[in-house]
């Protein structure tokens, strides 16, 4: 039966013999011997020639409570069979950038980053910050997290975020499928997805089907001139989104200047707190709510108008076929026109120029970025939760390794 002295010797420290302990109240130190000649890192031979050597403070996992620090005899040798000259390659021993640890700490550190802190990995393991991050960003990029695979991805979904002040922005791509993340790419421009395409290569950018995105014209571009077979499809939220803001919201604040104008207050008031009735879903609006909009819009007859316009906005995005959603676009577009109201006819010319293929292409696939939007807000919360992070690629790497995928369930598309 072999002692504790041994059984350390065999599964710890391999290679190594305990030469002693040195006690001490807080950090007990470990003292360790080679047993045999040193062995080569560059082709892994024994048959080698002492160079020298130094001494090195290793820490290791706690042992009842207490920090352990190995005290190590670390040699430089020299191969016989490659000449290779450097330091011998030690098996618990982690690698060498992070020496000052061992490979089992090293694991339960990397274990630890799953559910903490940067920081308060730090603490309890007493390893500097900086170790402990470029330790867990070394493992993830070692992971299906470092690699970029586009795989069998046909649908996908692109949506910018921000990742710091002074709008800096990074760009996810999403395979909407899976809800896999396959890339993020700093900033959010033509040159952003256009690296991405090119990671694609020519083969993986003719698999792509459709991709979904805002009303951002430099991720149209990108998408028509890199990928044959694809076509866009603009989000139903971001163009009601964006309908709400230019001509709902534009409308209700200058209502609301003429009422205060007029020394109409009680008008005032109620059309400054209309914002999210207005910009509401009918259909979700309470009782009492839906009463005060029908009030609000009895007052004026073009935001009546514009309002009920946006309701029909919806309707577009259910259409069965490209015919369908075609003669339906015209139709609400004739009706924008002919509305009289100034902003309804700018919003209505503007989509028919810029956007009207991406709205009718809804019909063919039934996709939005609402995956790419819950995903932006489970990426906000790993960005608080580290109070802001420099290493864009370490952040990058987080977000992968958070967003690995699921099994395809079969979508209607």
């Amino acid at each position: 039966m072999l002692s504790i002295q041994e059984y350390l010797e065999k599964h710890f420290f391999p290679g190594y013999k305990i030469a002693g302990v040195i006690e001490d109240s807080n950090t007990p130190h470990i003292v360790l011997e080679p047993k045999s000649s040193g062995v080569c890192q560059a082709c892994g031979s024994s048959q080698t020639n002492i160079h020298d050597y130094y001494q090195r403070y290793i820490l290791d996992l706690p042992i009842l409570g207490k920090n352990v620090i190995i005290d190590v005899k670390v040699r430089r040798v020299i191969c016989k069979c490659c000449n290779h000259k450097g330091v011998e390659f030690i098996s618990w021993l982690a690698k060498t950038k992070y020496a000052h640890c061992t490979e089992r700490k090293v694991k339960e550190i990397v274990k630890d980053c799953h559910k903490d802190t940067i920081k308060d990995v730090s603490i309890r393991h007493k390893v500097n910050h900086v170790a402990v991050k470029d330790i867990h960003k070394e493992y993830l990029m070692s992971t299906q997290a470092g690699r970029f695979s586009l795989g069998n991805s046909t649908i996908l979904g692109v949506d910018e975020f921000s990742i710091a002040k002074h709008h800096t922005y990074a760009t996810v791509v999403v395979d909407l499928q899976t809800s896999r993340v396959i890339l993020v790419g700093k900033g959010k421009t033509i040159s952003t997805l256009n690296e991405f395409f090119h990671l694609c290569g020519k083969e993986g950018c003719k698999q792509i089907k459709a991709v979904a995105m805002d009303q951002n014209a430099s991720f149209e571009t990108s998408v028509k001139n890199k990928c044959p077979n694809a076509v866009v499809v603009y989000d139903l939220f971001h163009m009601i989104s964006k309908y709400g803001l230019t001509v709902l919201s534009h409308m209700r604040t200058k209502l609301a200047e003429q009422y205060k104008e007029s020394g109409n207050r009680s008008g005032y008031y109620d059309m400054k707190g209309a914002r999210w009735i207005l910009l509401g879903n009918n259909c979700n609006l309470k009782t009492d709510a839906r009463e005060r909009l029908n009030t609000i819009l009895s007052w004026n007859k073009p935001l009546e108008i514009a309002y009920m316009l946006k309701e029909q906005i919806r309707d577009l995005y259910f259409c069965a076929s490209i015919e369908e959603a075609t003669n339906k676009w015209n139709q609400w577009k004739e009706l924008a026109l002919a509305s009289g109201v100034e902003e309804v006819i700018k919003f209505a010319k503007i989509q028919d120029r810029k956007y009207k293929d991406g709205i009718i292409n809804s019909a063919l696939f039934k996709i939005g970025t609402s995956i790419v939007e819950g995903i932006n807000n489970k990426i906000k919360v790993l960005k608080r939760k580290a109070y802001g992070l420099r290493d864009f690629d370490y952040f990058a790497l987080l977000i992968k390794a958070a967003f690995p995928g699921k099994v395809a369930l079969p979508r209607n598309f």
